[in-house]
């Protein structure tokens, strides 16, 4: 076995002063090994095909509904591939933002090209985009599903190029009935400009309190925000805020010119709730059989145990783990989306920790 050397060009990524640089080198091992073969059947017939687009902010629970979906037989799933074009940045009609903090550029292209790209993918054109994909985000099975089993094996086992592996992923992609993309850094304006041009398409918008989903970024190992630096976490704050304040006033404009190509679904409200996540799936146009039915029981089953549970199935870990201080300047920042959600604004820290005190306004505006 021995290792060799590629190198790559030609990669949207921010460099250090927050600009976007095109060319970026990237050095890709290719290991060699043994071969592993895959069977392919036939492109699908376009009227039967499906294209479902999971749009989200990082840290609000959107794997747990993306996951069982990566595991259907039929399905192409991709995991986040701007997580390598744009890193931690966001992509806001023709505005790029950092997403740790409040700061924006003009980009006049970057729409354009986005929007592009994600075509690309559903259209199966995998090895025009060599240089965006992220070895390790589809060599995982937990963040890749199954449909990337045969692109690990050809990594892991073979001297083939990831440009070569594509190639063997493009006709696998062909033959999928359902292609899922699920992106975390657009917002709802720029995918669901993707209706007019993609008939088949489905977009399920995914909100959470924005509380949760700081305590999400501040407890995660992998999220460019220390904890205990109060200053960055704050900042952190009005970033999120400034996308969400705008995000859901548009989602709620696109539901209602689109909604049966454009649904809003709030994490509260499907979390632990069976027969919600199958309404969500049937909306995909996935037909629901028994299996995907138990794989969706073994996903909410492993969410349950891993969350803090509140007023029954609703899910609102920070309020035991998130400081007060952060917790009212997102309710400050971001008031506008916490309003329209109907998430409930506390009194006080004591008020907050009450198990007593309800974490809804009342009935979810969103409710499947």
């Amino acid at each position: 076995m021995y290792l060799c050397s590629v190198t790559l060009t030609t990669l949207w990524v921010s460099n250090s002063r927050g600009s976007v640089s095109f060319f970026k080198n990237v050095i890709l091992d290719i290991t060699n090994g043994r071969n592993v073969g895959s069977s392919l059947s036939k492109n699908t017939d376009k009227s039967q095909l499906r294209l479902v687009l999971l749009n989200a902010h990082i840290g609000s629970g959107v794997t747990f509904l993306g996951g069982p979906l990566a595991r259907q037989p039929d399905v192409f799933y991709f995991n986040e591939p701007f997580h390598k074009v744009l890193e931690w940045r966001y992509l806001t009609g023709k505005k790029l933002c950092s997403y740790t903090k409040p700061d924006c550029q003009y980009m006049s292209d970057m729409r354009k090209r986005s929007l592009d790209y994600i075509e690309d993918l559903f259209n199966c054109k995998l090895q025009h985009h060599v240089d965006k994909f992220d070895d390790i985000f589809h060599t995982n099975t937990l963040l890749a599903g199954d449909s990337w089993k045969n692109f690990r094996n050809c990594r892991k086992y073979t001297s083939k190029t990831v440009l070569q592996c594509l190639h063997v992923m493009e006709d696998i992609c062909k033959a999928s009935t359902y292609r899922v993309v699920k992106v975390f850094r657009l917002n709802s304006v720029v995918v669901s400009s993707l209706l007019e041009t993609l008939p088949n398409l489905k977009i399920i918008q995914i909100f959470r309190d924005p509380r949760s989903v700081i305590n999400n970024h501040i407890s995660a190992p992998w999220y460019p925000v220390p904890k205990m630096n109060l200053g960055r976490v704050k900042d952190d704050v009005r970033a999120l805020c400034n996308r969400l304040n705008e995000d859901v006033t548009e989602a709620i404009n696109i539901v209602k010119k689109n909604p049966d190509g454009f649904k809003v679904v709030q994490y509260e409200d499907i979390f632990n709730d069976v027969s919600k996540i199958k309404a969500v799936f049937v909306f995909t146009g996935l037909t629901v059989t028994s299996e995907i039915g138990q794989l969706i029981r073994t996903f909410v089953k492993r969410y349950s145990h891993r969350e803090t549970q509140h007023n029954h199935h609703l899910v609102f870990k920070f309020r035991k783990t998130l400081h007060y201080s952060v917790v009212k300047a997102i309710e400050k920042h971001c008031k506008s989306a916490i309003n329209v959600l109907g998430y409930k604004v506390f009194r006080s820290e004591i008020h907050m920790k009450d198990p007593r005190a309800r974490s809804m306004v009342g009935k979810l505006p969103f409710a499947v």
